[in-house]
């Protein structure tokens, strides 16, 4: 009995000893795995991850007749081209207009070369969506309306 009684006394000290944190500076096999991490945003946008440049294409509500047939090219020399035709009005000829766009983050930013003013485009998988004179996408039953799509 004395014999279980200093085995016991014996293993106590020993997991005593081993729960006892070590000098600073010493590792353990169990740290020494361990390192600090830093968490990186996800940096992927429309600027970086998504081919922007091509033709853009859809039909955009009108007041005063039955829509605006748009159509927008962003040129990789980051130049554009944006034709409107007004269906059913003059003379299905269509207004062009010319000049340079930008892009930041999911915005682009297309601005005239008569610097009419410009004009905030949210940048999508395959399409770009007007946004309004606030930069904010357009809610409402005509959402989708404002949609152009990647030929």
């Amino acid at each position: 009995m004395k014999t279980n009684l200093y085995i016991t006394a014996l293993m106590l000290g020993i997991s005593l000893i081993s729960c006892q944190s070590k000098p600073a500076g010493q590792l353990n096999a169990d740290s020494a795995n361990n390192t600090d991490t830093v968490q990186v945003a996800d940096m992927h946008n429309a600027e970086n991850s998504l081919d922007i440049a091509g033709t853009y294409a859809g039909t955009t509500p009108c007041a005063d007749c039955p829509g605006i047939k748009t159509e927008v090219t962003l040129n990789k020399d980051n130049t554009y081209t944006k034709s409107m035709l007004y269906l059913e009005k003059n003379d299905n000829k269509p207004f062009i207009e010319t000049g340079k766009w930008s892009i930041k983050g999911y915005v682009i930013t297309i601005t005239p070369s008569d610097n009419s003013g410009e004009m905030k485009l949210f940048a999508g998988e395959n399409y770009i969506q007007m946004l309004d004179a606030d930069g904010n996408k357009i809610a409402g039953d005509l959402e989708k309306m404002y949609i152009l799509n990647k030929k």
